[in-house]
């Protein structure tokens, strides 16, 4: 679909409804069923507790109603959005009035969210449901074409994930203790670091970009991905000299028992390295070793 330019936005945040579009001014609450709107409509940061209702209205281009303090997305286009949806930054604790179409990126993260029933079936863009409350993925699309982001949440398992994520699958951040629903092809990279993760049994058989399972309570890696094209970062973890399956370095551009001092004290240097930086840290230090 081709991307919208124009975007309509109300003339005042706290006394009125009213829009101008195509040289008319339309009044929010009374547009007629079916009403297209061929631009992108913007209520993000009015301090919106509801929504208007635009149920039976079509948005062309993006529909954004974040940063307000919505307790429900009653209200919202309910059939169609040719663009992205966003209303993150609420108080939404269900997704109850959601599209049941989204051409872009679905984002309802920093709310909070128990599940994802009311969410779109399919996303051609990316979902990103991080920073809310997730205690299951249920409801989560089908299909992803872009990243699927849940991170930052209370999820033990990933039961109800998306079978098809095109882009990057990232759930770090959780309370998992299984990868049980995982999907079993990821198109871009696998971040589940930062968990409770005692094996690999569930992982992705595929992987287009790197694997992340750094910083969980491995014992070995069994069951990491057959196919993987990036690296697999699995510092933090609890291997032995004996532990990882030889097999592994063998396939993958592996990182692991380099010397722990020297990545503690780049930790405690500076906490926050992009994951680009860390693995080309990891092997510079890498190479080095082998050099001597």
């Amino acid at each position: 679909m081709k991307k919208i330019s124009e975007t309509v936005r109300p003339f005042e945040k706290y006394q009125t409804w009213f829009v101008e579009y195509k040289n008319k001014i339309y009044d929010l609450n009374n547009l007629p069923n079916n009403f297209v709107f061929e631009a992108n409509l913007n209520l993000s940061g009015l301090d919106l507790q509801e929504l208007p209702d635009l149920s039976r209205v079509v948005v062309l281009g993006d529909f954004d109603c974040s940063d307000n303090e919505l307790l429900s997305l009653q209200g919202a286009p309910h059939l169609f959005v040719g663009g992205s949806f966003n209303c993150s930054a609420n108080l939404l604790y269900s997704l109850s009035g959601a599209p049941k179409y989204v051409c872009g990126n679905f984002d309802c993260s920093e709310n909070m969210l128990q599940n994802l029933e009311g969410a779109p079936r399919k996303i051609n863009g990316s979902f990103l449901c991080c920073f809310n409350e997730l205690q299951s993925l249920k409801g989560a699309p089908k299909i992803v074409g872009q990243t699927f982001h849940c991170g930052i949440n209370n999820l033990w398992t990933l039961n109800y994930a998306p079978k098809f994520v095109g882009g990057d699958f990232v759930c770090f951040t959780n309370n998992l203790i299984s990868l049980q629903g995982a999907p079993e092809r990821v198109g871009g990279s696998f971040d589940c670091s930062e968990n409770n993760l005692e094996n690999l049994k569930f992982a992705p058989r595929r992987v287009g970009g790197y694997f992340d399972c750094s910083f969980n309570k491995l014992m070995n890696l069994q069951n990491a991905p057959k196919r993987l094209g990036g690296v697999l970062i699995c510092d933090g973890n609890k291997f032995t000299n004996n532990s990882v399956a030889p097999r592994y370095v063998a396939e993958y551009k592996y990182i692991q028992g380099i010397d722990n001092k020297i990545l503690d004290a780049m930790l405690q240097n500076q906490t926050k390295k992009t994951i680009k930086d860390m693995i080309a840290f990891l092997e510079n230090v890498q190479r080095k070793s082998k050099q001597r």
